[in-house]
């Protein structure tokens, strides 16, 4: 055999060791992606994604500010009364057995309120009715594009739209008595010009709550 016969036969022996080699390793990539979970999968075609909200302009009431002066309102039973924080100048938009919300007199709908509840009667601690209230979120139809924007042990911010109008939302429990459950909730949404006004809100009603001693 001549050098370049050798030369021609070392050149077809390289090339099937590097052909055996790649075709090896893209078999075992294959088998590899095939068995594992986390391997993404090759992407299908695009379905039709659900359109944006339209969203209409905010009321141009001024934003909430964060020095309120507020007021002691009671609420609740005999059985359970808690003193409670309340901005001046608001008056009680709705009130139900175990609900209130308030609102600067005068104001339209869809720029900012106050609720507090008792939730007492669920006897579920701060973790479970935060993370209830996530699920219920989500899960809520008459409510889309939302976005939990903030979360804590006891607190929740997010924004979302509904009716066309885009809003923000502070949420947070209170165990006010010292029972290991939450017992009052706390609650304001508005425009996002009202943010910082919110969370102030929101901390000073939360941590000036106070439950009625016999």
């Amino acid at each position: 055999m001549t050098w370049r016969g050798g030369l021609a036969v070392a050149v077809l022996l390289a090339l099937g060791l590097v052909g055996g080699y790649a075709a090896s390793a893209t078999w075992s990539a294959r088998t590899v992606a095939s068995d594992d979970p986390a391997t993404p999968v090759p992407a299908q075609p695009e379905l039709p994604s659900d359109p944006e909200p339209v969203v209409n302009p905010d009321p141009d009431q001024p934003p909430l500010a964060t020095d309120l002066e507020y007021h002691v309102e009671r609420l609740g039973d005999h059985g359970f009364e808690v003193d409670v924080p309340v901005p001046n100048g608001w008056s009680q938009d709705i009130s139900e057995i175990a609900e209130w919300k308030w609102k600067p007199k005068g104001y339209p709908p869809f720029t900012y309120v106050l609720r507090v509840e008792r939730v007492a009667g669920e006897r579920r601690t701060i973790p479970s009715m935060l993370a209830q209230r996530i699920v219920g979120l989500h899960d809520d139809i008459r409510i889309s594009d939302v976005e939990i924007t903030e979360r804590t042990s006891d607190s929740l911010a997010y924004d979302y739209v509904f009716n066309g109008y885009r809003r923000h939302a502070f949420i947070t429990w209170i165990d006010v008595s010292g029972s290991g459950e939450a017992e009052m909730e706390v609650a304001t949404n508005g425009r996002e010009r009202d943010v910082e006004g919110m969370r102030t809100l929101v901390e000073h009603v939360a941590s000036g709550m106070q439950p009625v001693t016999p």
